[in-house]
């Protein structure tokens, strides 16, 4: 996976990592889900970046995390990923709330934080 920091990188997947399992399972699918469609999308240039996302994740992938999980998936790559931009242009309006609702969460929890 292409990160934009590496160092940056290094530090969120620690982050999560230290909370659990859970945390390692949400930055090892992030890591496999970018690198396989960097994969599909470099050996396969007809195939649009949808499709990649698509192609790259099977249904019992998604299966072995909850939706939460998937939520911060998308989160972190948006983040992270060299192509985290194209990325989220490209998510379904399912995949964009799920993205939108961690967002403003994590926005809510900061400003509580702050106070």
């Amino acid at each position: 996976m292409q990160v934009h920091d590496e160092k940056s990188w290094l530090e969120l997947r620690l982050g999560y990592t230290n909370v659990g399992p859970e945390g390692e399972s949400i930055v090892d699918f992030a890591e496999i889900w970018a690198t396989t469609i960097e994969e599909i999308t470099g050996e396969q240039t007809e195939h649009n970046f949808r499709e990649a996302m698509d192609m790259s994740v099977s249904s019992t992938d998604i299966e072995l995390i909850s939706a939460a999980m998937f939520a911060e998936v998308l989160v972190i790559l948006s983040q992270v990923w060299v192509y985290g931009e194209e990325f989220i242009k490209n998510l379904t309006y399912i995949e964009r709330r799920l993205f939108e609702s961690t967002i403003s969460e994590k926005l809510q929890a900061m400003e509580e934080m702050a106070k």
